[in-house]
């Protein structure tokens, strides 16, 4: 049974008592309605003759008005007493069309319409009357809508209580004092309880637990009112509608005593004074109090949202309940957020604010306590009810984070409330908020977003969104870059700053901080001290709300960024913190100058001949900056397509001059170990083919990039006893030597990169580093024209310090075997090149030297 029955079973009943009554009073007075209807008024009417535009008219009018109301159908209320009126008259007509003679009724002309007669057409407009109750009475068949937001209801029923039945607690205690007491005077009962935290609730499910009792039930919102005079009238009206007509006559004279102080004024006052005796006030009260006392039935009177009034609504409010509806068996249950009114009431009274309070509530009924855990559960339990199943790794992921998050910081001021649930979401309005913002801003973009930073960034956007707002407008002057990680991390004030008077007089005031924590202070403290201090914040919500942005943007130590922000998954590298991830988390799109993650991710997939071509792509749209940041980062891999694709974007974009390029060697080193190769590739006999195809460019770029990577590569499999790269230091060892061939075939500049492409290829000895005797040969072999002779002794010429020179001797050596060969071999038979004569000159004068580096210019090449 609803919490409505038992006054709809009493309509119910008085409505079938009207219509009795109705049709006792049609059946009596039958003929006496007659003879008004043939009175002179509408004798006119009966000698109207029917002819064929008549009718046509008749006709079209009808139908207009057909439509009309086929249209209005969905949305018109339908009027009750219309209802009856037009029930009453088609009723009175039917017993006369159809059972009496007295009227002559005009027929229709034409022959398809010729037994209607006009006033037939009144079934049709109550049938079209009738047909507005129809939505109430056919159940709709659409599918039921699920919400995509959360709805900011209160609990209607106790079974729908999330936090294991803490609101029926305070339920039952106000159900208990209702049922079991009686008392000459109101009795108040107060529900103290923050914004949110569940006091509607607690109303609903008390009212529930009343329906079945002999109790009146009022509700009266004071929030509806607009003045002292509206909230007392309206809280009379609400009385007298729940009470009946037989208090009604009292109560509208009791209030308009009220609202005129006793004074009568004006005309219609004067008159009434002459023919009727005034009552007091007082008299008018005992009258409705004593009718109240004979109903022998509890009144119980809910009152909600005392807290959005404002300070002299809810002082009237207060005087409202303690002395102008001060009735017997009145029990007035009220909530309010005590410190609110508290503040609200203090100015209106002589009397200090927690005295004047606990005169007019009775019993004050504080919302218990309960533990944050339940709204962790409730709040992770909901986030997963809104996202889609796709975005269950990013829940994952928050979920990891807010548990490493939780002890991130201790503020040092002796509590410990660092806790999301603790400190800064307290209620379930507050989660809804919350979630709802994130499905409305974020749903189209939750797969470029990090949860976490999401989340926290509501937060503040909640809870203080001039905070929220200085982030982004002022984030150049709050936050530097991090050149290592493209980063930002808060800015110190430097030394500019300091000479500015605001900054100067904040340094100054906060001296004994920086010298006890031996820190510096930041931009972003300084703002944040200036906000605190005109909203009357304290100490310990300002450290907070510090620990709040910290959360979100490192500190940096060391030229080492804290926190997590070398996280390598995918929810690390989508953080607010970074530069190119930022501005997303404020205008909720992605920039062009970013690559969405779902277009990252087809990347990913892509056919390994279609990687390079879509790598140019990114790089023609500004996006080289995005990409090479994106791959630096990527070391996790789900399959082999993914490694591929990442290996050989990255390869590519090595050492490529293009403005933005971020791509990192030692990013890309250790990609290439510590890897499952059988799970990549199926087998390390694909690995190995994999790579060596990867380097196997000839040009002069490719050559010196393959033999710098293999390099290292041969570095790190001699540090390691596993993970160690696929192809074997002999392997290795034959591409390096491979790439000086290359070289030498493709005549390539000696001035270009052949000497660190040589370098990589000489063996390792007892005696040191030795060229192969084949790549000698063909070095040898190559310098076959006057212009490669050239190119290569200009090559052997290196700089030292800032202005000197010096010649690579040692290589001489090697290759050569003596100088006396070397010179033999370039210096005979090529007397007339001025570039190797520029050159003896300068070889004399270093061999004589010692082979130290001399300050010298020489020809160039």
């Amino acid at each position: 049974m609803d919490e409505e029955s038992p006054s709809k079973i009493n309509g119910y009943i008085k409505n079938i008592l009207f219509i009795l009554l109705s049709i006792a009073f049609l059946i009596a007075f039958v003929s006496e309605i007659e003879t008004f209807f043939k009175s002179e008024i509408f004798n006119w009417f009966y000698f109207v003759d029917s002819n064929g535009w008549l009718d046509f008219f008749i006709i079209i009018i009808s139908l207009f008005y057909v439509s009309i109301k086929v249209k209005e159908c969905q949305f018109e209320v339908p009027n009750e007493k219309l209802t009856f009126l037009f029930c009453f008259v088609v009723g009175f007509y039917t017993y006369e069309r159809f059972f009496n003679s007295e009227f002559p009724f005009t027929h229709f002309t034409w022959k398809i319409f010729s037994k209607i007669v006009y006033l037939d057409f009144l079934y049709v407009f109550l049938l079209l009357h009738l047909a507005n109750y129809l939505k109430y009475l056919i159940p709709s068949f659409k599918d039921p809508i699920n919400n995509v937001l959360l709805e900011d209801l209160p609990l209607k029923k106790s079974d729908e209580d999330e936090l294991d039945g803490i609101f029926q607690i305070t339920a039952d205690k106000i159900y208990s004092i209702v049922k079991n007491n009686k008392f000459k005077n109101s009795y108040t009962i107060g529900v103290n309880g923050e914004w949110g935290d569940g006091k509607t609730s607690v109303f609903n499910i008390v009212k529930k637990n009343l329906v079945n009792e002999d109790i009146v039930i009022v509700d009266f919102n004071p929030w509806m009112g607009f003045d002292k005079k509206v909230l007392i009238k309206d809280f009379f009206n609400s009385v007298s509608e729940k009470l009946g007509s037989d208090l009604s006559l009292e109560i509208s004279k009791y209030v308009d005593e009220i609202l005129n102080n006793g004074e009568k004024s004006g005309i219609i006052n004067f008159i009434k004074s002459l023919v009727k005796k005034d009552e007091s006030i007082h008299s008018i009260y005992t009258q409705i109090n004593k009718k109240i006392e004979l109903l022998k039935k509890k009144i119980v009177v809910f009152i909600d949202d005392v807290d959005r009034l404002d300070r002299e609504e809810i002082f009237e409010l207060l005087k409202l309940i303690r002395n102008t509806a001060n009735f017997s068996n009145v029990f007035f249950i009220v909530a309010y957020d005590r410190t609110y009114v508290n503040e609200s009431i203090k100015h209106q009274s002589s009397e200090t604010t927690v005295k004047y309070l606990d005169k007019i509530i009775n019993v004050e009924i504080n919302l218990p306590y309960f533990d944050k855990f339940l709204l962790k559960e409730y709040f992770l339990r909901k986030l997963e009810e809104l996202v889609p199943k796709d975005f269950t790794y990013k829940i994952k992921s928050f979920k990891e984070r807010y548990d490493k998050d939780a002890f991130i910081l201790d503020v040092g001021l002796g509590f410990i409330e660092n806790d999301l649930f603790i400190y800064w979401l307290n209620n379930f309005r507050e989660i809804k908020k919350i979630l709802n913002s994130l499905v409305v801003n974020y749903s189209h973009m939750y797969n470029d977003v990090n949860f976490h930073d999401v989340i926290y960034l509501e937060i503040l956007k909640l809870k203080h969104p001039y905070l929220y707002r200085l982030i982004f407008a002022k984030n150049k002057e709050i936050f530097k870059i991090h050149s290592n990680v493209n980063c930002y991390f808060f800015a110190l004030i430097d030394e500019v700053k300091a000479r500015d008077k605001r900054f100067e007089d904040f340094l100054n005031r906060n001296k004994e901080t920086v010298k006890n924590e031996k820190r510096e202070i930041t931009v972003l403290e300084f703002y944040l001290d200036e906000y605190c201090k005109k909203n009357n914040i304290n100490n310990i919500e300002r450290e907070q709300i510090l620990d709040l942005v910290k959360r979100l943007f490192p500190e940096e130590t060391n030229s080492i960024v804290g926190y997590d922000v070398d996280s390598r998954d995918r929810e690390g590298y989508l953080s607010v913190r970074y530069v190119s991830k930022f501005e997303r988390y404020f205008s909720q799109v992605v920039f062009n100058s970013n690559i969405k993650e779902q277009d990252f991710d087809n990347f990913l997939l892509l056919p390994s001949l279609d990687v390079i071509p879509k790598i140019k792509n990114w790089i023609s749209e500004d996006k080289i900056k995005d990409i090479s940041w994106r791959l630096n980062r990527f070391d996790t891999f789900e399959n082999g397509r993914e490694y591929r694709n990442v290996i050989i974007s990255s390869y590519y974009l090595l050492y490529l001059d293009v403005s933005g390029n971020l791509m990192d060697f030692n990013a890309l080193m250790y990609k290439f170990v510590d890897q499952n190769w059988d799970k990549l590739f199926g087998s390390i006999d694909d690995a190995k083919e994999f790579f060596k195809d990867l380097f196997s460019g000839n040009d002069n770029d490719s050559l010196n990039k393959s033999s710098s990577v293999l390099y290292e590569l041969l570095n790190k499999n001699k540090r390691r006893t596993d993970g160690k790269f696929p192809l074997s230091d002999d392997e290795i060892n034959e591409i390096l030597r491979k790439n000086v061939q290359k070289y030498l075939e493709n005549n390539i500049s000696f001035i270009g990169n052949f000497w660190n492409i040589y370098y990589k290829s000489l063996k390792s000895e007892s005696t040191g580093k030795t060229p192969d005797s084949v790549i000698v040969n063909d070095l040898k072999n190559s310098l076959n024209s006057v212009e490669r002779l050239e190119d290569f002794v200009v090559s052997l010429i290196t700089s030292y310090g800032h202005d000197e020179y010096r010649i690579r001797n040692e290589d001489i050596l090697k290759i050569f075997e003596s100088y006396e060969s070397f010179e033999d071999f370039i210096f005979k038979n090529n007397q007339n090149s001025e570039v190797i004569s520029e050159f003896k000159r300068f070889y004399c004068e270093i061999k004589d030297n010692n082979w130290d580096g001399i300050n010298s210019m020489v020809v160039s090449h």
